[in-house]
């Protein structure tokens, strides 16, 4: 509903991000081809607009779903975020979680080095961030949002 909206139709952000949360929700339910439909529209606008985060974020979740979907070629497209991480574009708090999608892509494409050192470099940014945080509590609640409970089991199982 909220795409068909007046609203969301003049608001280039706000669009991207209803596409890509029904794009994440359709790559939950295993329906890639819809889930591609709406990263695809994401990555688009995030990419046009210059939101650089999203639009990395968006990218790699576009990837790993074409890859579900049966197209493996996508060197050009991990090209690109390799090339767009090393030139600073993720934040703090995006870190960890496109390095862990890069772990699913790597280990759909049955490439184990590559899968285990974005997982390695995912996990060890998630605890460099939860470090600065003081309280215990609001530690622990951070080491299971996200996707950050899933990096941390992910790599706990594989070490």
């Amino acid at each position: 509903n909220q795409l068909t909206s007046s609203n969301t139709k003049n608001i280039s952000h706000y669009r991207a991000w209803v596409n890509c949360s029904c794009g994440l929700v359709y790559f939950l339910t295993n329906d890639f081809k819809k889930a591609n439909e709406h990263l695809t529209i994401a990555y688009d606008i995030y990419h046009k607009i210059g939101i650089k985060t999203d639009s990395l974020w968006s990218l790699s979740w576009l990837i790993l779903t074409e890859i579900k979907m049966g197209i493996l070629e996508q060197q050009e497209n991990l090209n690109t975020i390799h090339e767009k991480i090393n030139q600073n574009w993720l934040k703090d708090i995006d870190y960890p979680e496109v390095h862990y999608i890069l772990f699913k892509i790597y280990n759909e494409l049955q490439d184990a080095d590559k899968s285990k050192e974005h997982l390695d470099i995912a996990y060890k940014k998630l605890i460099e961030i939860a470090d600065t945080i003081k309280k215990e509590e609001y530690k622990q609640s951070f080491l299971k949002g996200r996707l950050h409970g899933e990096i941390v089991e992910a790599w706990e199982e594989l070490n």
